[in-house]
């Protein structure tokens, strides 16, 4: 973990007083860039997303809360810079000697439709786990508009399958050997049924 890094920057930026949060942002957050709002120093603000990029490299958690609100370099209103905040003691643990932790790969991959109010476009994301440890993890806003949650969360669970199959192969390089498939877990139904469609078409045309 970056504790330590995480307790200087609150020094830093004098924000010894502030208040812990249990979660990066709130779930309903929605920012914009034409509100009328006052301007903050552009320098400042980029002082702290260039900091708060540091801790994603242990921080998952900050992943998304942090492209969320660099998105506002240019014209960063004060209700953006009330957003750069965080916890202090979280970080990755790689447990040893636990006997009963299966040591299988698996994925969950989620998006937020429309979730950018400006552009419309959808922020997809995804994180791997190895027994109880997160391996790989990505949170990127996507360059194109999807029209439908189902299209969103297709989108998301086909990069989501990219990263799988490439940690699979890894996997096999490290010659670690895993009992069971790699899971990829996905939270919409519409998707789950669009990708088992085009699953059983696929198979259709490959044995014809």
């Amino acid at each position: 973990h970056q504790s330590k890094y995480a307790k200087n920057l609150l020094k830093r930026f004098n924000m010894q007083q502030s208040n812990p949060v249990g979660t990066p942002v709130d779930v309903r957050l929605v920012l914009k860039n034409h509100i009328d709002e006052d301007l903050v120093d552009p320098t400042y603000y980029r002082k702290i997303i260039g900091c708060l990029r540091c801790l994603c490299n242990t921080r998952l958690d900050l992943s998304f809360s942090v492209r969320l609100i660099s998105r506002f370099m240019q014209g960063s209103k004060q209700s953006h810079l009330l957003v750069a905040q965080g916890t202090v003691d979280f970080g990755i643990l790689f447990p040893k000697g636990e006997i009963d932790v299966k040591l299988e790969l698996v994925g969950y991959s989620d998006s937020d439709w429309c979730g950018d109010k400006c552009d419309r476009k959808n922020t997809t994301n995804y994180i791997f786990f190895f027994g109880r440890t997160p391996i790989s993890w990505s949170s990127i806003k996507e360059p194109i508009v999807a029209l439908s949650s189902c299209e969103a969360e297709n989108i998301a669970a086909s990069k989501t399958a990219c990263q799988e199959i490439w940690l699979d192969a890894l996997m096999k390089e490290f010659q670690v050997k895993s009992k069971r498939n790699v899971k990829l877990l996905v939270d919409n139904q519409s998707g789950i049924d669009l990708e088992k469609t085009s699953n059983i078409s696929w198979k259709e045309q490959t044995y014809r």
